[in-house]
This record gives structure tokens, sequence and C-alpha cells, in this order.
């Protein structure tokens, strides 16, 4: 059962289950479960309203939510799907802090994704979270599909590095973004190759501040 201080994150990859682990390791107070299921995604890229897929999505949510308060989907393609399931826990999705905060702080955004089934839900997000603001930002999809396969061979160390130099390639061009958004949670690491870090948002960080803001507001 919960502890009250409890933070449960539904992976889609075994990397991210690390990731966000690690990164738990600044807020030593706060407890945090993780569950994976590489398949889910897999299946999520073949057909994003699969049924069998999107009842067991909810099986697992609804399960870790009887060990956490808050849950953490950390997969931007399931992002919709698992903020539509109800549970006893509030749940956040990955990539909602991070495209509210560029769309206050942006009016250009270029928004990089190595994943195609990902490409829509993102641009869902942008459009609900600029009309509850009120605002209109100029977002565009910039694609790196090409890197994918190193992500899905392990190779972390190369997938970053391109998702690098893409971004920085972004915030050469003219005209430049004000932003760039590094769309999906396995990019965090890019962040520490990029040339400009200060104009590059990534998910996880911000999504384990929201988390933990929900988790003590409780």
């Amino acid at each position: 059962m919960s502890t009250g201080h409890t933070v449960g994150f539904l992976h889609t990859a075994l990397a991210n289950e690390v990731t966000f682990g690690t990164l738990m390791q600044s807020h030593p107070d706060v407890r945090s479960v993780h569950r994976t299921r590489v398949d889910l995604l897999d299946r999520a890229r073949t057909d994003l309203d699969d049924q069998l897929m999107l009842s067991e999505l909810r099986v697992e949510l609804t399960e870790l939510a009887k060990e956490a308060d808050v849950l953490v989907c950390t997969c931007s393609t399931l992002g919709a799907s698992a903020e539509a399931v109800s549970t006893r826990a509030t749940i956040v999705r990955v990539d909602r802090p991070m495209v509210r905060l560029a769309i206050q702080n942006a009016d250009r955004i270029d928004v990089v994704v190595a994943v195609e089934s990902t490409v829509q839900p993102t641009l869902n997000l942008f459009f609900e979270e600029a009309q509850r603001q009120q605002r209109s930002p100029v977002v565009t999809i910039k694609p790196l599909f090409e890197a994918w396969p190193a992500w899905c061979a392990g190779d972390i160390e190369v997938y970053t590095y391109m998702i690098a130099r893409h971004a920085d390639e972004l915030l050469s061009s003219d005209p430049a973004p004000d932003l760039v958004v590094l769309g999906q949670s396995s990019m965090l690491g890019a962040l520490s190759k990029v040339a400009d870090p200060s104009r590059v948002l990534c998910s996880p960080v911000l999504a384990i501040q929201e988390a933990i803001r929900v988790l003590r507001a409780d």
C-alpha cells in the first residue's frame, strides 16, 4: 500500500527506469516505485487505439496506483491515453509540464521526436496547452527517426549525440526557434551535449518536480 509519499512510474523502456530512478535519488524523502512494459510502446507504435493495449495500460496504472499516490507515465506516445485512466492516484503525463513551460516562454518552438507515433500526441498536447494559456506559438515537429534504431540497440551515447547535434542545427538555423523541445524522455542525455542547453527543454526533471508538487499538495 502507499506510504503517502510515493511516486509511481510507468515506463516503456528499461533505460528510462534507470534514468528516473537516478533522478529520484535527489529526493530522498520521496519513495518511488517503477513498472516497465516495453511491449506497450511496441504495440502503440502500430496502433495507438489498440483496445487490448489500452486495457493493459489501464491495468498497469491501476495496479501501480495501489502502491503510489502520484503516477508518472514516462512515455510520450502513451501520455494522453494514460491521462484518460481514472485511478485513486493523480496521473502526470511526463511531457505536459515541459510543454506548459515551453508555451509560457517561447513564440517559436521546434520539437524533436525520434518515434513517429509520438508526433500526433505531442502536437495535440501543444494545442491543448496553447489554448489553455491563450497563446499561439508556432510549433514545428522536427523528426529524427533515424536516431531510434540506436536507442533500440542500447547505444544511448550514439542516440543522445545524434539528438544533440540535431538540436544544435535547429538552434543555428535561420530563422531559429526560441526553444527546442526534446519530445521524449529518452533524450535527456542530449542536454549535456548541446551547445546552448538554456534554449533546450527535456521532460524528466520537470515531470518529477510536478509529481512531487502534486504529492505535497494532497
